[in-house]
């Protein structure tokens, strides 16, 4: 069975985030919705066929160092499908890629948010991801090396976002610790294993469980349901209602904020009898025999101070009880790791979000659909630079190399180069993108083939009905 890596999940949740707020989302990564409502979308339930199509193309893009959605023997995404075993409607398709070479302990997690705001700024890819025909996805990413344009790169990490929908309704989330307190999954946190038990309002039941990373899902009919989610990770049972009504439900587990249901302390119950069913034996021989209790008494006399010997263990008894408390600590100490990755920074130009560089006199100006912002306090004298067509620019440094696109302009103190705005460009759509790209009728061909190269940085989307 195909079941996501943590990094795949952390992909599709950042992916339903968008979609439950499009319009927060265009805010923290600075996008515009353009003709996409601002409207909560069905979540998406990851679905095993749709995984496995997606991590076989991204592993063969980066064995063959290929960037197309035409994939192994000239496969489309839905034949990519069909042959893990996908029998739904079409599938759409994004991809992405991100490469650097004498780089060491790369957060994998930030390149994984990095390459979702980088797909959200880019309008072909924003209405794949922002589609209301989706209900299901699979994420697949394959890391390894890369070689481009004569350039070696010794990471590089390829995602590849597959899209549908088999006319399904699905209870999905995930399941997870909170380490860092952003009451967010985060790469790590996974609560794998997990029972799920479903029961619906006659009482029947149905039982599926979390997958290694944290994620799962079921498919639903129409209806009232209860979950109870117990197993390693929780406190007892947590209980939790949801409606099922011609659509996906998205219900997660966060451990540090749920509250166990009233049969908790039943649970513990058998496990607190335990001492005590040692208790009737040591009262077996008070039942047989009224007199025997005097010896018996005695014998428990003469253990008195083996009796005394735990009373006086009681206050190290009660240390490790104390610890126990301690043992939480790790809880407590869970606001400590935010440091590690709390989501993407988008930087900003210092006089607005078009300025690469920004220094007294010498900056690069890029469009409104540019790639991301950066900034640095290197000025131009310790770059060089090539024009490259559709308006792109190649920077040069000592240990840096980027490759920006939808350039506007190069302004330098004695020079200042304007690009044509109107000349024709790999970087956008042959046709504009709308959020619902499921009308036209040629789908022999990708309906938004927009290779967007910001080596080390790529994208793609693709539509395939």
């Amino acid at each position: 069975m195909t079941t996501p890596t943590p990094h795949e999940q952390l992909m599709l949740e950042l992916v339903n985030q968008a979609r439950a707020n499009p319009g927060a989302a265009a805010q923290k990564y600075n996008f515009s919705l353009g003709n996409i409502p601002n409207k909560p979308l069905e979540p998406l339930a990851m679905n095993e066929d749709l995984i496995e199509a997606a991590r076989g193309h991204s592993s063969w893009m980066e064995r063959t160092d290929t960037f197309s959605h035409t994939g192994s023997g000239g496969s489309t995404p839905t034949q990519r499908a069909a042959a893990t075993g996908w029998d739904g409607g079409g599938v759409g398709e994004n991809i992405s890629g991100w490469f650097a070479f004498g780089q060491s302990d790369i957060d994998q997690q930030k390149v994984v948010e990095e390459r979702h705001a980088g797909l959200l700024r880019s309008p072909g890819h924003l209405a794949n991801i922002m589609n209301a025909k989706w209900s299901e996805a699979g994420i697949g990413v394959a890391t390894g090396d890369w070689s481009r344009g004569g350039t070696n790169y010794d990471k590089a990490f390829l995602y590849t976002q597959n899209f549908s929908d088999n006319g399904k309704s699905f209870l999905t989330g995930v399941a997870f610790d909170d380490n860092d307190g952003d009451n967010f999954y985060d790469v790590g946190e996974g609560l794998g294993g997990l029972k799920i038990e479903i029961t619906d309002s006659s009482g029947k039941k149905v039982e599926t469980s979390t997958w290694g990373a944290g994620g799962y899902q079921i498919a639903l009919d129409d209806g009232s349901y209860t979950a109870r989610f117990s197993g390693k990770g929780i406190d007892g049972v947590v209980e939790k209602k949801f409606d099922i009504a011609g659509g996906n439900v998205k219900v997660d587990l966060n451990s540090d904020n749920e509250t166990p249901v009233a049969e908790k302390p039943d649970v513990k119950d058998p496990d607190a009898e335990k001492p005590d069913a040692k208790d009737p034996d040591a009262k077996k021989p008070d039942a047989k025999d009224p007199d025997a209790k005097d010896p018996d008494a005695k014998k428990p006399d003469a253990k008195d101070p083996d009796a005394k010997k735990p009373d006086a263990k009681d206050p190290d008894a009660k240390d490790p009880d104390a610890k126990k408390p301690d043992a939480k600590d790790p809880d407590a100490k869970k606001p400590d790791a935010p440091d590690v990755a709390a989501g993407p920074k988008i930087d900003q130009g210092t006089d607005g979000d078009d300025v690469f560089m920004d220094m007294a006199k010498d900056q690069i100006v890029l469009g409104g659909a540019g790639n991301d912002r950066f900034e640095t306090e290197s000025r131009f004298d310790d770059f060089k630079f090539m024009i490259l067509p559709n308006n792109g620019v190649l920077l040069l440094g000592e240990d840096t190399t980027k490759v920006l696109y939808d350039v506007e302009a190069l302004k330098f103190a004695d020079l200042s180069i304007q690009f044509n705005s109107d000349a024709a460009s790999d970087d956008k759509p042959d046709t504009p993108a709308t959020p619902d790209m499921t009308d036209q009728s040629d789908t022999s061909k990708p309906v938004a083939d927009n290779d967007e190269t910001q080596a080390p940085r790529m994208q793609c989307p693709y539509l395939d009905d």
